[in-house]
């Protein structure tokens, strides 16, 4: 049973194991993203972008405008962010509820081998 004891308790850790490398490759993903959307930013910003010109189908593009598009661009990673948190999650809960159903049915066996011995003797 040292054996069995040992396995169950690796077995258990795997929910948390890959809930930690998913969110360290979300984490991954989120900041290189929030590098792009700030070098893209302050390239709009450097940009004659935020002067008054004529834009397509003579539109005004002004400073006002250039900001909202920045501010738009920023919220971007924190989306990317919470979308993969949720899909962090839901697999951790995937993955615990099959590592349960595992553990379950190797407490099953243990305690038919258990009353198989006890009869033996």
């Amino acid at each position: 049973t040292g054996r069995l004891s040992s396995a169950l308790a690796v077995i258990e850790e795997i929910p948390m194991r890959i809930s930690e490398d998913m969110q360290r490759a979300a984490s991954y993903v989120v900041d290189n993203m929030q590098t792009e959307v700030a070098a893209v930013s302050k390239q709009i910003r450097g940009s004659d972008w935020g002067t008054s010109s004529e834009g397509r189908d003579g539109e005004n593009i002004d400073k006002k405008t250039t900001e909202k598009v920045i501010k738009n661009l920023e919220v971007i990673p924190t989306m990317v962010s919470n979308l993969l948190e949720a899909r962090v999650q839901k697999a951790r809960d995937k993955v615990r509820h099959r590592v349960h159903g595992m553990i379950q049915n190797l407490s099953v066996i243990q305690e038919e081998n258990w009353d198989d011995k006890e009869q033996l003797v």
